[in-house]
């Protein structure tokens, strides 16, 4: 579990270090602002991808989200979109999550 703080809320959420083609591979669209793409990881960008139960449990809606910074282990994050919503299949839960590029998640 990964720790969250956004307007000193403290949450754990399940976290992902990935590369842009998650997006396609495991087909989860952006219903709101953008993936992560080759430039994010090229430069080592500190950005995020939230799940639609993460930014209910942050207190906010996809579009006032977007742009905001978020804590993430101590180090500071962009939120630049959130996923689609998709519920929970099985043990696992979509919505429940913060995806970001591999090298930005090695530092959080």
């Amino acid at each position: 579990m990964t720790q969250l703080l956004m307007h000193e809320l403290l949450l754990r959420e399940p976290s992902i270090g990935t590369t842009p083609a998650y997006a396609t591979v495991r087909n989860q669209p952006v219903a709101m602002g953008r993936f992560f793409n080759a430039k994010d990881l090229n430069d080592n960008a500190e950005v995020a991808v939230l799940g639609t139960t993460v930014v209910q449990n942050l207190g906010q809606t996809g579009y006032s989200i977007i742009g905001q910074v978020i804590k993430i282990n101590s180090v500071p994050f962009q939120v630049i979109g959130v996923l689609q919503s998709k519920g929970s299949s099985g043990a696992s839960n979509t919505d429940d999550q913060i995806i970001m590029p591999i090298p930005a998640f090695s530092r959080a």
